[in-house]
Formats: structure tokens, sequence, C-alpha cells
């Protein structure tokens, strides 16, 4: 079974784009913090994601840099040779899912109520 569920910040604008197939796709990075710290530090893990169609199409047209998403997909790993020959090799989530979380211009609202300034 391959399936993988992520739960992130955009760490980049969605940017879309349209294949010569009239498929829309969009690839971006997910900064996703791991449960533990090392030496008392936060680690997170940039991970490479590629999403097709209508969600490709949802995601830039909602998804800003720094929102949290939640993501379920599957892994996929492609090779090809770059510009200069070199042969490279990428692991990336395909994603099937996406959960809107919270924009981080919702998380900069939250944080500046003062407790004193709440209705209730």
């Amino acid at each position: 079974m391959n399936v993988v569920s992520l739960t992130g910040r955009t760490t980049g604008n969605i940017e879309l784009k349209k294949t010569s197939n009239d498929n829309y796709v969009s690839s971006f990075t997910l900064a996703v913090e791991r449960a533990f710290k090392v030496q008392d530090e936060k680690v997170t893990d940039f991970i490479s994601c590629v999403v097709w169609g209508k969600t490709a199409e949802t995601m830039s047209a909602y998804v800003n840099k720094g929102d949290m998403v939640g993501i379920t997909g599957r892994l996929q790993t492609r090779e090809y040779d770059d510009k200069e020959g070199v042969h490279r090799y990428i692991t990336e989530v395909v994603v099937s899912e996406l959960t809107f979380l919270q924009s981080k211009k919702q998380e900069n609202n939250q944080s500046l109520v003062d407790d004193d300034d709440a209705p209730f």
C-alpha cells in the first residue's frame, strides 16, 4: 500500500501550469515539522509535492505561502537527465486530497487578539 498523509506549511505560492495535453499541474514544497526535537530544536523536513487537475487549480487559487494544509497522496520516484547531462532522481508526493487547515493570515490575526478584547 502506498499512502502518504502529511500536515505542514507551504514554502511558496502555488504556481499553476498547463501541460501540452491541457492538464493543470502544480509543484510545491511542504514544510513538515517532526514530532520530536534534536538538541531542543525543531526539525523540519521539506517534502516535494505535485498536484494535478482540479486540485491544482484549487490550490493555486486559495493556498498561499505559509498556509497550513493537510495532504493525502502517494509516494512516487522518477528519474531524468538534467541540462548538463547529470542523471537525477526525484522522490515526491503525488497529492490526491487536500484539506485547508489554516492560512498564515489567520494565524497572524489570531495572535494579535488580546484576551481582554475577547467578546466573552
